[in-house]
């Protein structure tokens, strides 16, 4: 299997694994993952721009998928406009969580992508940001 990549399609409710043959864009053909911006109590988040810092006016920026999230050696990290989200949670089998410090630095109609590390390949684009915060 030497230059073959595996993919993880999901966890079936038995435990037992569905595996593929193929890229991410595989993975999320069917569906689309959907980003949603919500007011959250925290006391940290992240500025986009690399850094930690106490949160003025933290919101979730949740990202839901139907197929799940790839479980790879590197992190995803979410992209609006030229802001970078590297620190997540993993909320549920389908849902990644990041954290933005002050809500205010989202611009609507940015373009919102989640990719692997430098991987581009591995880029998975979403609906461009819309105000709904």
């Amino acid at each position: 299997m030497y230059g073959r990549r595996w993919v993880i399609r999901g966890l079936a409710t038995t435990g037992t694994l569905a595996l593929s043959s193929g890229w991410l864009d595989e993975v999320h053909a069917s569906s689309q993952p959907k980003l949603s911006v919500r007011p959250i109590d925290v006391e940290h988040g992240e500025d986009g721009r690399g850094r930690r810092l106490k949160a003025a006016a933290p919101h979730a920026l949740v990202l839901d998928s139907d197929t799940g999230w790839l479980v790879r050696a590197v992190d995803p990290v979410l992209h609006i406009g030229d802001l970078h989200f590297h620190s997540y949670e993993h909320t549920g089998r389908r849902t990644l969580q990041f954290v933005v410090d002050k809500v205010s630095r989202l611009k609507p109609g940015e373009a919102v992508y989640v990719q692997y590390g430098e991987d581009d390949r591995s880029r998975i684009h979403l609906v461009d940001l819309e105000k709904t915060w």
